[in-house]
């Protein structure tokens, strides 16, 4: 994402399509706005958490993915490294902010992982075992990710589990990737692990390098990995405390961003991911409540509507096949408020939206990232501490939500992200053995300086810029509580 950078989406929206696997009674869609409420997906990501975004999300640190992070906390010693992690998954977010959620109407979270998450370390057997795996990363994030699940289902929260990172990088220079590469060839779509090899990363005096042994490929090491989330699922579902608490799996996040030329690769990889996932899950007798979806971002993702429907019509894939497609503005060019509230409030009149080559293929869609980013993080447009900003940004979040409300083929969204780590110092000292958040600064507070809390949704809550769904009486596009097609208050 790193938002602040225009070379990382240039188009209207930035658009995915992903590959989910998801359980539980998300319902049928409607047909009709007001008959939405209890089947509707009301989302929030939950980023940053389980796989970091360090080149944007926080502001005590920063570095380009979190392999990198890693690196530089190991140079202390590795069990500083490892407490840092472990302070980061145990205390990014309070119980309050899952109390927040469940208050403000969300019935969904998705969850972006790492494929270490679901490694055993180097040192270890087990996928809970604390330490490195072959890559580097810090190992034994699982024990905290099944507290989460445990906390946000006691509050009728429903997880959404996101591949997030794949073996050996899925995007070019991106952080969500957690390394950052930039050669293709060397990537999760082209390359294999080579212990011998040391892979330059896009940040100065920065490379990854691996212990994994085997005539395997990252795609390999991506299926089995797959595999064995699948699994967890089915044992995490099964448990008294968290009963189909998991109701979703996604394959991978938009793939191979940056480079060209890969689509077929991308299409290879989910067609060998689908079947063995989809194999697990009838194993334990899922099936019928599984949902599977594909996943494309430009320029890799030409003809993937037609594609997937194709694949439907054959038996590839189940007929209940769910697209995920991220809609961001922020890439759009410098737009007013006006302007902004336009790129909404025209599919009124147009009766076009960005996902129509999935729609009109009849295949549902779940908005799966959003913002009120605008402008590349102009202040202007971000400031929440000023009140008329504020007022603007709500309407641009009634406008939004309105537009995916109204779309019979919308499913659901999730608002990129929950929380954003103004603040946030997971590093462990005398004084903060835990990690600790600076004074004047909560996971709902951001420094008045950092640049992205328009990406907060606890902070926009609180703000009152984010209102709950039940409050917005919406009933039809830019038609609702605090809509307004000028984009002004």
């Amino acid at each position: 994402k790193q938002p602040n950078k225009p070379n990382v989406m240039h188009a209207m929206v930035h658009c995915v399509v992903m590959l989910l696997v998801l359980f539980g009674a998300f319902g049928v869609l409607g047909t009709s706005t007001p008959m939405r409420e209890g089947n509707y997906v009301n989302g929030v990501d939950m980023g940053g958490w389980f796989l970091m975004e360090p080149s944007w999300m926080y502001d005590q640190f920063t570095y380009q993915a979190e392999n990198d992070f890693v690196q530089a906390l190991r140079k202390v010693n590795d069990s500083f490294a490892i407490q840092t992690m472990r302070n980061h998954w145990a205390n990014y977010f309070p119980p309050s902010a899952f109390d927040d959620l469940m208050n403000a109407n969300v019935t969904h979270v998705r969850l972006p992982v790492g494929y270490w998450t679901f490694e055993p370390p180097t040192t270890g057997t087990s996928i809970y075992d604390y330490g490195f795996q072959d890559e580097g990363f810090v190992t034994g994030a699982l024990n905290d990710i099944e507290a989460a699940i445990s906390q946000l289902a006691r509050r009728g929260i429903k997880v959404v589990i996101d591949l997030h990172a794949v073996p050996g990088g899925g995007s070019q220079c991106q952080s969500y990737s957690g390394v950052a590469i930039s050669d293709p060839n060397k990537s999760f779509w082209l390359g294999s692990p080579d212990p011998t090899v040391s892979v330059p990363g896009c940040a100065p005096n920065v490379s990854y390098t691996t212990t994994r042994h085997g005539n395997v490929t990252w795609q390999d090491v991506g299926v089995k990995t797959l595999e064995t989330i699948a699994n967890w699922i089915s044992i995490v579902n099964k448990a008294q405390d968290t009963p189909n608490a998991i109701v979703g799996l996604e394959i991978v996040n938009e793939p191979a961003l940056g480079w060209n030329n890969l689509e077929p690769q991308v299409k290879a990889f989910l067609s060998r991911a689908v079947p063995a996932v989809s194999a697990i899950l009838t194993q334990y007798q899922m099936q019928d409540i599984v949902v599977l979806g594909l996943n494309f971002i430009g320029p890799n993702d030409l003809g993937t509507g037609d594609w997937v429907r194709q694949n439907i019509n054959a038996g590839n894939f189940p007929s209940s096949t769910v697209i995920d497609f991220h809609f961001y503005l922020n890439w759009s060019g410098s737009l007013n408020w006006q302007q902004l509230a336009q790129q909404v409030c025209s599919s009124a009149q147009t009766n076009q939206t960005p996902w129509d080559q999935y729609s009109g293929n009849n295949l549902p869609v779940w908005i799966g990232e959003w913002s009120l980013s605008s402008n590349l993080g102009d202040p202007n447009f971000n400031n929440v501490t000023q009140a008329t900003i504020r007022d603007n940004l709500r309407t641009f979040y009634a406008n939004q939500m309105s537009l995916f409300y109204s779309n019979e083929h919308v499913a659901g969204h999730f608002y990129w992200t929950a929380r954003m780590g103004s603040g946030w110092d997971p590093r462990p000292s005398p004084s903060y053995p835990n990690g600790h958040q600076i004074k004047g600064t909560a996971y709902n507070q951001s420094l008045t300086q950092f640049g992205y809390a328009d990406w907060n949704f606890l902070e926009l809550l609180r703000l009152g810029v984010v209102v709950p769904l039940s409050e917005l009486d919406i009933t039809g596009i830019c038609q609702c509580k605090y809509c307004n097609q000028s984009g002004l208050v």
